[in-house]
C-alpha cells in the first residue's frame, strides 16, 4: 500500500447469525485487515429465537474500528463500506431509531398462528406468486402480526420494522433503508413488481409507511454519519452500499451467473440457489423465488434450516470439544471418526429437522430424528449420518431447482465452515451427482459485498464483469484465495445416496401421515407448561432444609 496511495481500499461487513466480520480490501481484491466479532441469539424451549440489537450495535462499531485501526494511516484511503447480512429477522424501532424489542431472528418457528392467519387472510397461491415465497414462519411478516398479537403496546410504537441489515445501515447512514434483495424474504413484497404490495400490506393491516424505503442492491444508501464516524475512525461521509442479502451476495462472491451453476452455501443452514434473469416458480410452491444482488435478475432458491449449527451442537453435546471453543481443530476428532465410519452410516438415517423443515417438506412442526439404530451403532456412524443428511437435504433442493424451466445445475460450488472438510465435499459430489468446487475465495459473501461496491462506484459495469476481471487478478501470493479444488461424483455411491435419500423421504411422509408431528407440537406445549408452572409434586414438597 506504501508505495501506490492512490489505491482506493473498500470496507466490507457481513452480519451473520453468529458474528460479524470487516474485511479492508485493496482495489486488486487483496485483503488487507479483518476483524470479527461473536455473538449467538438466545433459544428458549418453546421455539423462540431471539437476539439484542446491542450485539450489532455494539459489534459494528468495534469491527470497524479495529480494521481501521489496522489500516493506519491508510485508512484515509477508504472509499465505501459494503454491507450485507443475514436475512428475514425482525427489529422494531421507535421514532428516535431505538430498538423496542429483541430481534425475532430468522429462525424462529412460533408464529404458527400468525401463518394460518396469513393464509386466511389472502392465501397460499396468491402469496407465492406475488413474493415468491410461501407462507412460513421464516419469513418476516408473521413475525410482525405476531408482535402485534402479544407486544401491542410495543407494536403501537414501532415506527419502523427493519431487518438487521436495515438496522445496522441505520447506524452507520441515520437511514431508514433496506434494498430489493433483503425485502424478498419479508413476504410483503411484490417480486414481478419491485415495491411493497398494497393488496397484502391491506390485508394484514400493515402502514407502508412503517416499512424501510426501497432501493436496488449494489446501491448507495447513505454516508457514514460523524457520530459513527468519531467513534470508528472511518471517514465521515464515506458512501454506504447495500450489497444485499448474505446468500444473494454469496453467489456473486461464488461465481453464480447462470442456470447451470447452484451456490451450496452452508453455516448455520445451508442455502442453495442459482441466478436466473425472470422470476421462477415452482409448480407446487416447493423452491422460493427472490430478488438477486444483481440487479435486474432473481434468484431460485431453496434451504436447509439446522446443518451447521447442527453438526457442532451433535460435537458439544457428546463431548468432543469445550462448549464455546469453536476453532477448526476442535473438530478433529470427530472428522477421524467421520472419516473411518463408511458410507452410508452404517444404516444410520437421520433427518435434521431441529427447526422445523424447509425445502422439500415445509414443515414448521417437523422434529430432528436419528432412525434404524442398533447396539453396534457408533458415535462415527451418528457423525457421518450427519453429514450425509445435510448433503441428502441439499441434493433433495437441487433436484427441486432442477423442475424449473430451462434450469439443470451440472456444476455445484460449495462454501461455508464446513468444507474446510475434504470428506464433507466429496460426500457432496456423490449426492448431487455432478462435480463440486469448493470455492477458491475464502471470504465468498465479503467478496461478493466488495464486487457490489466497486461496481457501485462505476470501476466496472455490471457485478458480471467485476467478477470476471478480478478472477483475472488472483495472485498466487494471496492467501485469501485458493486453488480451486474439485470433486467428481463415484457413480456407485451417487446410487446409494440415492436409495437413502428415497428411504429417508417415505420415513417423512410415513411421520407426517400418521400424525407424529401434530402429536408432538402438543407434548411440547404440555412441557413448556409444566416447565413454566411446575408439577404438582414440587408446589407440595416439603422445604426439606427447613425440616432439618
Amino acid at each position: 500500500m506504501a508505495e501506490n496511495k492512490a489505491v482506493d481500499i473498500i470496507l466490507t461487513l457481513d452480519v451473520g447469525t453468529s458474528n460479524i466480520r470487516c474485511l479492508a480490501f485493496d482495489s486488486s481484491g487483496r485483503i488487507l485487515a479483518k476483524s470479527a466479532y461473536d455473538y449467538a441469539p438466545t433459544y428458549h424451549t418453546n421455539g423462540q429465537v431471539r437476539q439484542s440489537a446491542d450485539d450489532w450495535r455494539t459489534g459494528t462499531g468495534d469491527v470497524i474500528f479495529r480494521t481501521v485501526r489496522s489500516l493506519g494511516e491508510d485508512a484515509k484511503y477508504i472509499s465505501a463500506l459494503s454491507l450485507t447480512s443475514q436475512r428475514a429477522s425482525l427489529l422494531p424501532i421507535d421514532a428516535e431509531g431505538n430498538p423496542l424489542y429483541e430481534a425475532i431472528m430468522w429462525h424462529d418457528k412460533t408464529t404458527t398462528r400468525q401463518c394460518a392467519d396469513i393464509a386466511d387472510r389472502i392465501g397460499m397461491e396468491e402469496v407465492y406468486g406475488k413474493t415468491g415465497l410461501r407462507i412460513d414462519s421464516y419469513f418476516t411478516a408473521p413475525k410482525i402480526l405476531w408482535l402485534r398479537d402479544n407486544e401491542a403496546e410495543l407494536y403501537d410504537l414501532a415506527a419502523c420494522f427493519m431487518g438487521v441489515q436495515d438496522y445496522v445501515a441505520y447506524l452507520l447512514t441515520g437511514n431508514r433503508v433496506t434494498d430489493y434483495s433483503q425485502a424478498s424474504r419479508t413476504l410483503l413484497f411484490n417480486i414481478r413488481e419491485q415495491r411493497w404490495d398494497d393488496e397484502i400490506l391491506t390485508a394484514l393491516e400493515i402502514e407502508e409507511s412503517r416499512l424501510p424505503e426501497l432501493v436496488l442492491p449494489g446501491s448507495v444508501c447513505g454516508y457514514i454519519i460523524p457520530e459513527f464516524a468519531e467513534r470508528t475512525g472511518i471517514p465521515v461521509r464515506t458512501p454506504v452500499v447495500l450489497a444485499g442479502g448474505d446468500q444473494q451476495v454469496a453467489a456473486v462472491g461464488m461465481g453464480i451467473f447462470d442456470r447451470n451453476t447452484a451456490e451450496v452455501n452452508t453455516g448455520t443452514g445451508s442455502f442453495v440457489l442459482t441466478l436466473t434473469d425472470e422470476p421462477m416458480f415452482h409448480p407446487e410452491m416447493k423452491t422460493l423465488c427472490s430478488y438477486s444482488a444483481v440487479p435486474g435478475h432473481w434468484v431460485a432458491e431453496a434451504g436447509v434450516l439446522t446443518t451447521g449449527i447442527l453438526y457442532t451442537w451433535f460435537t458439544r453435546e457428546l463431548g468432543f470439544r469445550p462448549s464455546g471453543e469453536g476453532s477448526q481443530k476442535d473438530f478433529s476428532e470427530i472428522d477421524r471418526l467421520i472419516e473411518a465410519a463408511p458410507p452410508g452410516s452404517h444404516g444410520v438415517i437421520t433427518l435434521p429437522h431441529f427447526k422445523g423443515a424447509a425445502a422439500p417438506f415445509w414443515n414448521q412442526h417437523a422434529r430432528g430424528l436419528f432412525f434404524n439404530l442398533t447396539l453396534s451403532t457408533t458415535r462415527g456412524d451418528f457423525a457421518r449420518s450427519i453429514i450425509e443428511s445435510i448433503a441428502l437435504e441439499a441434493g433433495a433442493d437441487i433436484n427441486l431447482l432442477n423442475q424449473l424451466q430451462d434450469i439443470q445445475i451440472r456444476t455445484v460450488v460449495v462454501a461455508g465452515g464446513m468444507t474446510s472438510f475434504e470428506l464433507f465435499n466429496q460426500i457432496q459430489a456423490d449426492v448431487y451427482g455432478v462435480p463440486v468446487i469448493k470455492n477458491p475465495h475464502t471470504e465468498a459473501t465479503s467478496f461478493g459485498a466488495f464486487l457490489s461496491a466497486v461496481t457501485a462506484l462505476g470501476r466496472f459495469d455490471s457485478i458480471h464483469g467485476a467478477y470476471a476481471g478480478f478472477s483475472k487478478k488472483r495472485e498466487s501470493d494471496q492467501a485469501e484465495i485458493l486453488p480451486e479444488e474439485r470433486y467428481v461424483p463415484d457413480p456407485a455411491l451417487t446410487a446409494l445416496y440415492g436409495l437413502i435419500g428415497k428411504t429417508r423421504t417415505d420415513l417423512y411422509r410415513s411421520i407426517e401421515a400418521g400424525g407424529v408431528y401434530h402429536a408432538i407440537s402438543g407434548l411440547d406445549l404440555a412441557l413448556n407448561e409444566v416447565s413454566r408452572n411446575g408439577t404438582t409434586a414440587e408446589k407440595t414438597a416439603p422445604n426439606t432444609e427447613k425440616e432439618k
